[in-house]
């Protein structure tokens, strides 16, 4: 979720951008696949080892593996609004070439699904790039050496990577288009994982833990995909094609999602401020009325609003809901040089209980054979 401009015939135009535990014991590697449905959704089973690396083995010569039950905590800053999150990333399997990495159950985070940073869901293997509104968002590429280049994107964005420095174990980044985004990445071996990423116009991921043997349920946000971004930015609209000319946008607007998402989770911006920007100007604090309303396809309204009498800014709120199937209706006013928005993330949630790799009861589970049963999951309502 981002708002830059766009100029286009004098026009700007926006894009939205969502201390180590102990080890656990060993797990002999298997293969096999859970469930195979011919398409994405498929779990393979636990073949991850547990026990954390030997000290030193891993380098800046080559990706990392990780284990089954590895977890990294971050401090995230949403730097629009300076909140602050923690979030916690767990490894809970892996899906062919991906690893399937998820959120403690019970701490869920609509919030950092949306923000997009640091990658939930399918992580490639081969150098631990994720999805970012369904492009590849690039950090790393192995060997990590100074000087190296390569193509990477945000939020379907293309722009450049490049190493800027690798020795000791560390590796410092610089992901940008020269404009929408400018990322600085530090890699460290020793994790396994980024220590900092940071876009002081966007957000900054800190890392304050690392550990192994993670013991608890965990969700997987599967298969993500962006279903819908859309609203106005003054009277036009904002689409999810990051390079489309600029047009008149419409109030009320219709999104069908389609069958296959078992939940969504989503954002509602509306307002103005510094990381706005109306042909090449700030948009003026204060100025203007913006509201957004988004009514779910069981008839559940969400809606924010922003009055001219307040003191401007962003406002952003953040929702899950299951069951998401179906026709969303979202209403945009926009009245001033600012934002009205909303952007979904729709996803197929898989529930592991760790470190035993089983699959958990929920809306899925009946697609997913419990490599600890030998039997197919259990199904339960949506949550």
């Amino acid at each position: 979720m981002r708002w830059f401009p766009r100029v286009t015939a004098g026009l700007a135009v926006l894009l939205l951008a969502g201390c180590a535990s102990a080890p656990g014991p060993t797990t002999t590697p298997a293969t096999g696949i859970q469930y195979d449905d011919g398409g994405a959704n498929k779990v393979d089973v636990p073949r991850l080892p547990t026990e954390p690396p030997a000290p030193g083995t891993r380098t800046l010569a080559a990706v990392p593996e990780w284990r089954l039950g590895e977890w990294w905590e971050y401090k995230v800053t949403d730097n629009f609004r300076d909140a602050e999150i923690t979030i916690k990333r767990v490894v809970a399997g892996t899906f062919g070439t991906s690893y399937l990495v998820g959120f403690p159950l019970e701490a869920f985070s609509n919030d950092a699904l949306v923000l997009h940073v640091p990658g939930y869901g399918d992580i490639d293997q081969a150098d631990l790039s994720f999805e970012v509104h369904d492009v590849d968002m690039q950090i790393l590429t192995f060997p990590l050496e100074a000087g190296k280049t390569w193509a990477t994107a945000f939020e379907g964005r293309p722009g450049n990577a490049t190493i800027l420095s690798a020795a000791e174990g560390k590796a410092t980044i610089r992901l940008t288009d020269g404009s929408t985004f400018n990322w600085t990445a530090i890699y460290d071996a020793e994790t396994g994982d980024l220590e900092r990423l940071d876009d002081p116009n966007y957000a900054t991921v800190e890392l304050v833990g690392h550990g192994y043997g993670y013991e608890g349920d965990v969700r997987v946000p599967h298969a993500h995909d962006l279903v819908f971004q859309h609203g106005l930015f003054g009277p036009w609209g904002i689409s999810q094609d990051p390079t489309a000319d600029p047009t008149p946008g419409e109030r009320i607007q219709t999104v069908d999602v389609a069958p296959g998402y078992d939940r969504l989770a989503f954002t509602i911006i509306v307002g103005g401020g510094p990381n706005l920007f109306v042909g090449g100007l700030p948009t003026v604090p204060g100025s203007g009325a913006y509201s957004e309303r988004v009514t779910s396809p069981n008839g559940t309204v969400y809606e924010l609003s922003m009055g001219p009498e307040e003191p401007g800014g962003l406002k952003l709120e953040f929702f899950g809901t299951g069951d998401p199937t179906g026709t969303w209706t979202l209403e945009h006013q926009a009245d001033g040089p600012g934002i009205a928005l909303a952007e979904g993330i729709g996803y197929h949630s898989i529930d592991l209980s760790l470190p035993s790799g089983c699959v958990l009861p929920g809306p899925n589970a009946a697609h997913h054979l419990n490599p600890c049963t030998g039997k197919m999951g259990e199904k339960a309502a949506s949550g």
